[in-house]
Protein backbone atom coordinates (compact mmCIF):
# COMPACT_ATOMS: atom_id res chain seq x y z
CA UNK A 1 0.00 0.00 0.00
CA UNK A 2 1.36 3.57 -0.77
CA UNK A 3 2.08 6.18 1.75
CA UNK A 4 0.79 9.63 0.85
CA UNK A 5 1.61 12.96 3.10
CA UNK A 6 -0.34 13.72 5.86
CA UNK A 7 -0.28 17.14 8.45
CA UNK A 8 -2.17 18.06 11.32
CA UNK A 9 -2.64 21.42 13.60
CA UNK A 10 -4.46 22.88 16.28
CA UNK A 11 -7.58 24.47 14.88
CA UNK A 12 -8.28 27.45 16.85
CA UNK A 13 -11.54 28.41 15.35
CA UNK A 14 -13.28 25.26 15.30
CA UNK A 15 -12.01 25.00 19.18
CA UNK A 16 -13.72 28.49 19.97
CA UNK A 17 -17.11 27.21 18.14
CA UNK A 18 -17.18 23.83 19.71
CA UNK A 19 -16.16 24.84 23.27
CA UNK A 20 -13.17 22.12 23.33
CA UNK A 21 -9.64 21.43 21.79
CA UNK A 22 -9.51 20.33 18.21
CA UNK A 23 -6.82 19.21 15.66
CA UNK A 24 -7.33 18.99 12.18
CA UNK A 25 -5.60 16.26 10.01
CA UNK A 26 -5.26 16.75 6.41
CA UNK A 27 -4.42 13.49 4.34
CA UNK A 28 -5.40 12.54 0.64
CA UNK A 29 -7.24 16.41 -0.16
CA UNK A 30 -9.40 15.85 2.73
CA UNK A 31 -9.35 17.27 6.11
CA UNK A 32 -10.31 15.63 9.12
CA UNK A 33 -11.59 16.73 12.95
CA UNK A 34 -10.90 15.00 15.47
CA UNK A 35 -10.00 15.50 19.31
CA UNK A 36 -7.47 12.87 20.20
CA UNK A 37 -4.27 11.93 17.65
CA UNK A 38 -2.98 8.75 17.85
CA UNK A 39 -0.04 8.91 15.07
CA UNK A 40 2.18 5.48 14.48
CA UNK A 41 4.22 6.88 11.80
CA UNK A 42 7.35 9.56 12.78
CA UNK A 43 6.85 12.98 12.20
CA UNK A 44 8.66 16.58 11.70
CA UNK A 45 7.28 19.82 12.18
CA UNK A 46 7.11 22.42 9.34
CA UNK A 47 6.68 25.45 8.86
CA UNK A 48 4.29 27.04 6.39
CA UNK A 49 3.97 30.35 4.70
CA UNK A 50 0.27 30.63 4.86
CA UNK A 51 -1.79 30.04 7.66
CA UNK A 52 -1.00 27.68 9.69
CA UNK A 53 2.01 28.54 10.19
CA UNK A 54 3.60 25.62 12.05
CA UNK A 55 2.51 22.18 11.44
CA UNK A 56 3.68 18.33 12.62
CA UNK A 57 3.62 16.29 9.07
CA UNK A 58 4.68 12.68 8.11
CA UNK A 59 3.37 9.96 5.58
CA UNK A 60 0.75 7.73 6.62
CA UNK A 61 -1.02 4.74 4.95
CA UNK A 62 -3.90 5.23 6.21
CA UNK A 63 -6.34 7.81 8.55
CA UNK A 64 -9.00 5.94 10.64
CA UNK A 65 -11.97 8.18 12.51
CA UNK A 66 -12.72 6.47 15.51
CA UNK A 67 -16.10 7.42 17.85
CA UNK A 68 -16.07 6.60 21.59
CA UNK A 69 -19.48 5.45 22.79
CA UNK A 70 -20.48 8.08 25.34
CA UNK A 71 -20.66 11.54 24.65
CA UNK A 72 -18.83 13.47 27.11
CA UNK A 73 -19.85 17.22 26.07
CA UNK A 74 -23.11 19.18 27.27
CA UNK A 75 -24.32 19.56 23.03
CA UNK A 76 -24.21 15.28 23.13
CA UNK A 77 -21.14 15.40 21.32
CA UNK A 78 -18.65 12.31 21.81
CA UNK A 79 -14.88 12.26 21.28
CA UNK A 80 -13.65 11.28 18.18
CA UNK A 81 -10.00 10.27 17.94
CA UNK A 82 -8.02 9.72 14.73
CA UNK A 83 -5.51 7.28 14.39
CA UNK A 84 -2.58 7.57 12.07
CA UNK A 85 -1.35 4.32 10.26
Amino acid sequence: MKSYRFWYHYNKPLSKRMGRPTMTVHFKDSCINGHKIICHPSTETHERKAQPRMVVRGFAKTVTWVTEKEPRTKAGQGTYTLVIK
